[in-house]
């Protein structure tokens, strides 16, 4: 029947509204005829009206009409649902559900049924109040609105990050702290603005990113080549005044002074001897006989072993040599057991007999013309001239034990008699200086006084070379027979007490040197040393006048009994036949 396919119509029009108004249609029964225009669409009014808007509203694809009949006053049908009229998801209009899109926003916002700005985008700001273009200034990056709107930047700069910077360019494209550099170039910003080349001792620069040493300072190079711990100092043994200059000096510890290799020092063993760098410490002095411990240290014709000199025997022999004198080129002894008196030279060669047929050649001394010695037994004091010719007899009858000189006279003690004496060294009458004295031994003179000591009752004793009156300086134990003196201090052997001491030559106790010395029987001394011998132990001793620690000069020596020194040597008699001599250390 044609009403029921009018109803079907209708039907089907009301099931297409369903769905996009999210409203309900419902028809049923038979639609009345009447309630139909000429067209057949429902009229406006009566019960089929709504669907004849419907019907209406789909004939012509107006979304307005659907939303009025489906949803409540203020909401809108979209996507099957009813939503605010004002929601910019959806548009801001009846006429439209396609969302809101404005420029660099957040979220849009609806105004007066069109789409407006709600939040800006982070760093975007809507600087014309325009929404149609959104938020269209970024603050960050914007020359006209640079940080915040209306904040435009000088021609010359750039808005980086919300701030007017230079518009740096090639070939200085990087901006540092306000200015245009070249980082692969600037050392104050290489590689990076926070990058400041100071490599160490250098003058610094800049390539490719990198620090470089474009020059050292004086004194200093890149001997290593790497440029990033700058220039070395040129004052090490490997680069001395410039790279790779090394120094070294053969036998030595070198050493680098501003610039210039200097020797520092020589090895244990080896001495700079000829004073010349370059060879270095040339010279062993453990065995060089000439140079024996140290440069120009000679052993006088004798071996150097470890840097020592060893004694070297000038005469042997003889029957029993006992004491001993030199002078420049000879040393001088008396032999008591075959009465004679001898010379060798100190260089060493063959011993020469001076005199024989003496009675107990006893004690002996030299100047520049003559040898002097007293026989004790024969009870004379002789003198022979170097030059030759026979000994003279200058005083006899005398029981003589020491004998001394000064530049006029001779000086000898009367061991049996007691008696200190002095004669002319020309001759005439002899001169008692001091007599009562208890078998006086050894003698000895400086410029000014006569120095003794009395054996048989230990008192050590001066009188005047020019006569006066004697003077006791010290006690000593009895039994000591031989003294030395220098300017300051008569020197002698305690050998009960086994000691060395010394006593001021204006007086005072005696001051011990050495002690633990087993049979010291001789003393001599020089400006700086005090030497003795030790006849028991058999050596040869020496120590500072001052004090300190005694050094063994020798040792092995067969009864060592009087000493001398000069300027380079010590030479003693040794009772076992033999006349020595070695360097001083």
């Amino acid at each position: 029947m044609k009403t029921s396919l009018w109803a079907e119509a209708l039907l089907v029009a009301a099931a297409a509204a369903i769905p996009a108004c999210g409203g309900r249609v419902e028809i049923s029964g038979n639609v009345d005829p009447a309630q139909t225009d000429s067209g057949g669409m429902l009229s406006e009014s009566g019960s089929g009206g709504s669907a004849g808007a419907a019907a209406e509203a789909g004939s012509d694809g107006g979304d307005a009409q659907q939303e009025q009949v489906g949803c409540a006053a203020g909401k809108k049908p979209c996507d099957g649902a009813c939503v605010d009229q004002t929601d910019p998801t959806y548009g801001c209009d009846l006429a439209t559900c396609a969302p809101c899109e404005v420029a660099h926003t957040k979220t849009a916002a609806c105004d007066s049924n069109t789409c407006g700005i709600g939040k800006c985008t982070a760093g975007w700001v809507d600087c014309n109040h325009d929404a149609a273009d959104g938020c269209e200034a970024n603050v960050a990056s914007d020359n006209n609105n640079c940080g915040a709107c209306g904040a435009p930047c000088q021609p010359s700069d750039v808005c980086n990050n919300g701030q007017c910077t230079l518009n740096c360019q090639p070939p200085m494209p990087t901006n540092c702290g306000g200015s245009c550099v070249d980082t692969d170039t600037d050392s104050q910003h290489c590689g990076g603005c926070a990058t400041v080349c100071d490599l160490p001792h250098a003058v610094s620069g800049c390539q490719a990113g990198q620090c470089t040493v474009s020059a050292c300072n004086p004194g200093f190079d890149n001997c290593d080549g790497i440029e990033s711990n700058g220039c070395e100092a040129l004052d090490t043994v490997t680069d001395c005044g410039s790279c790779g200059m090394k120094c070294v000096f053969p036998n030595a510890t070198a050493a680098c002074t501003a610039g210039d290799c200097e020797l520092l020092k020589c090895n244990s063993g080896f001495e700079n001897c000829d004073g010349k760098d370059a060879n270095g410490c040339e010279l062993a002095t453990a065995a060089d006989s000439i140079n024996c411990g140290y440069c120009g240290h000679s052993c006088q014709g004798g071996e150097c072993v470890g840097g020592a000199c060893q004694p070297v025997v000038l005469a042997s022999g003889q029957n029993q040599p006992w004491a001993i004198a030199v002078d420049s080129t000879s040393v001088y002894w008396t032999d008591n057991v075959e009465g004679t008196v001898m010379k060798v030279a100190a260089s060493g060669g063959a011993a020469i007999m001076l005199a024989s047929g003496q009675q107990d050649a006893y004690d002996i001394a030299v100047d520049s013309m003559s040898v002097y010695w007293v026989n004790y037994v024969g009870g004379t004091v002789m003198k022979l001239s170097k030059s030759g010719g026979d000994a003279v007899t200058l005083a006899s009858g005398q029981s003589a034990g020491g004998i001394a000189l000064d530049s006029t006279d001779v000086y000898w003690t009367d061991f049996g008699y007691g008696t200190v004496m002095k004669m002319s060294k020309s001759g005439g009458g002899a001169v008692t200086l001091a007599s009562g004295q208890g078998n006086p031994g050894g003698i000895a003179v400086d410029s000014a006084n006569v120095y003794w000591v009395n054996w048989l009752t230990g008192e050590v004793m001066k009188v005047p070379a020019s006569g006066g009156y004697a003077v006791q300086l010290a006690s000593v134990h009895k039994w000591q027979s031989s003294l030395a003196v220098d300017s300051t201090s008569v020197y002698l052997p305690d050998v009960y007490n086994h000691l060395v001491i010394k006593v001021s030559n204006s007086g005072g106790d005696p001051v011990t040197l050495a002690s633990g010395q087993i049979g010291p029987e001789n003393v001599a001394v020089d400006s700086t040393n005090v030497y003795w011998t030790d006849r028991v132990s058999g050596t040869v001793m020496m120590m500072p006048v001052s004090g300190g620690v005694p050094v063994t000069l020798a040792s092995g020596q067969d009864s060592p009994i009087e000493i001398a020194v000069d300027s380079t040597c010590v030479y003693w008699a040794n009772g076992g036949g033999t006349v020595m001599k070695i360097a001083k250390p």
